[in-house]
């Protein structure tokens, strides 16, 4: 008899929380860039603020998360 091992949040882990992070990131950094164009944005800080958490959180999921197995079975 097999049994599973891994989590069934590996999934969400892996894809679905990424790509949540880096759209709502992108998100802001576009409403930084319009309102930085437009001359009614509070400055820099709204640009680089989610350029450095992008960065920080790629290589935070580099070591934690995008290496995990998918799938593993005890057999």
């Amino acid at each position: 008899m097999m049994r599973k091992l891994t989590s069934r949040a590996t999934f969400f882990h892996k894809k679905i929380f990424p790509l949540i992070w880096f759209g709502f990131l992108g998100a802001f950094l576009y409403e930084g860039l319009v309102a930085n164009v437009s001359g009614r944005g509070p400055g820099i800080m709204l640009i680089l603020v989610p350029v450095c958490m992008a960065a920080f959180g790629y290589f935070i999921m580099k070591k934690l998360i995008f290496d995990l197995v998918d799938e593993v079975w005890d057999e």
